[in-house]
């Protein structure tokens, strides 16, 4: 989904559009001929624009602020909605989910008018995604830890007894889910059994790392 999101404005800005990305930069900058801006100044800058459409990725919160007049897009990345505010589909004029397989997951899980659902499928550079020259041994992990990496830590002993040779090459940031780690109080009404269980993931993890450190 990060990649889709920069490859997205990149597309756009290809394109002759003015796009201005809005994201945990750390200062502004330029990725290609889009513009980038950190997240903190999403509200001040917006305000002194007139864009004619703004785009939120998987969270529907800056499309708060959007006036009616912007277009107002949500790319919808995950399978839920609870990553945005009650109330967004009142802030959306049109959501794009992944697939037709995705939206028949997802659709029932709101009353966002039918019509206004666009697939847009996240895309693969050919050219550079081209086979290569395979590494034997060699596995490659290039996703969130939550998305089942115990399960591939879990495995990769197996693995390792099967094919001696092998080797897990993670890319990836190690810190995504460490705030699970902690062990939660029940009590918190946002504590919820998904939190639980990535808490249980994280800590799998972590003694993983230390196993494969050792």
């Amino acid at each position: 989904s990060e990649i889709a999101y920069f490859k997205f404005a990149e597309a756009m800005a290809s394109m002759g559009h003015d796009v201005t990305l809005f994201s945990n930069f750390s200062a502004p900058g330029l990725f290609g001929m889009a513009k980038c801006s950190p997240y903190s100044e999403w509200e001040s800058v917006y305000c002194k624009q007139s864009w004619d459409a703004a785009c939120g990725w998987t969270m529907a919160d800056p499309l708060f602020l959007a006036s009616p007049g912007t277009f107002r897009f949500l790319n919808h990345q995950c399978n839920g909605f609870s990553t945005s505010p009650p109330g967004w589909e009142g802030h959306v004029d049109m959501i794009a989910p992944l697939s037709h397989t995705h939206a028949r997951r997802i659709v029932h899980e709101t009353g966002f008018p039918r019509d206004r659902w666009r697939v847009l499928y996240n895309g693969v550079d050919t050219v550079k995604f081209s086979p290569g020259v395979k590494v034997p041994g060699k596995i490659i992990w290039a996703s969130s830890l939550d998305r089942g990496f115990h399960w591939m830590l879990s495995m990769f002993p197996a693995l390792k007894r099967a094919v001696p040779n092998a080797e897990l090459h993670v890319f990836y940031d190690f810190h995504s889910i460490n705030h699970m780690a902690v062990e939660y109080v029940p009590g918190p009404a946002y504590i919820t059994p998904v939190h639980l269980e990535l808490g249980n993931r994280s800590r799998y993890i972590q003694i993983g790392r230390a196993s494969c450190r050792e």
